[in-house]
């Protein structure tokens, strides 16, 4: 009889066991229950740039134009970006611009120059804006501490500093948004 009594109190206790566990499960439910997604990929912070951590240093940047090219060799960082017509906006190109170059060098320390392409894109076309060129050595910390963006589309008083060399199909797009 005393081995009923054990196998009793060991399928007791094995019961508590599985039904305690089964509410660890119930932790997490406040998350799930505010619609908070799970993270599957969460960004590293990234000190210096490389070949390794480029996807994580730009997984976290607010980037409103669609990035269509990544290219990081010696110290140089090549971003091409899209701007879809009547989805992006020149202010949301001078954000993105001032937020390269924050990320180029500001939070990460090993970018010697950064050059950006922004292409326009409609109907599937696909045109060089502009071309733009700059140095760590162009900025001084307040200028890098003061980048902003003016709305309404207008160029910020830092444009001349990433030397944008404008396209033909880029001053036309300039001036259809500088008159909108």
């Amino acid at each position: 009889m005393s081995y009923v009594k054990a196998g009793l109190l060991l399928a007791a206790v094995s019961l508590a066991a599985v039904v305690a566990l089964g509410q660890l499960a119930r932790l997490s439910a406040p998350a799930e229950a505010r619609g908070a997604p799970h993270a599957v990929f969460a960004p590293m912070s990234v000190q210096t740039l490389s070949q390794e951590s480029i996807v994580d240093a730009f997984a976290a940047l607010p980037l409103e134009t669609s990035i269509r090219r990544l290219l990081w060799e010696s110290g140089i960082l090549t971003v091409d970006l899209t701007v879809q017509a009547g989805k992006n906006d020149a202010s949301a190109v001078w954000r993105d611009a001032a937020t390269l170059v924050d990320l180029s060098f500001v939070k990460v320390h090993n970018v010697r120059q950064l050059l950006v392409r922004v292409f326009g894109e409609s109907s599937g076309i696909r045109q060089l804006l502009f071309s733009a060129d700059t140095r760590a050595a162009d900025w001084t910390a307040p200028e890098l501490a003061g980048l902003r963006t003016p709305g309404g589309g207008a160029e910020p008083a830092w444009a001349p500093k990433i030397r944008p060399d404008w396209t033909r199909a880029g001053e036309g797009w300039r001036r259809s948004v500088a008159n909108s």
